[in-house]
């Protein structure tokens, strides 16, 4: 199971909401998990620069 999330970017929000949006990601790809075919204990998480 991937999960490619996205986020909302400054000046739309300012911080902290870019990282609020990503931990609901996560959290939402934590629950879900089992229903798609992954494991919730094991979950892998990376990032790139959005600027």
């Amino acid at each position: 199971m991937v999960v490619i999330a996205d986020y909302r970017l400054y000046p739309q929000v300012r911080y902290p909401s870019f990282l609020e949006d990503s931990a609901k990601a996560l959290a939402w790809a934590h629950k879900h998990a089992n229903t798609y075919g992954g494991d919730p204990s094991r979950l892998y998480v990376m990032g790139h620069s959005a600027g």
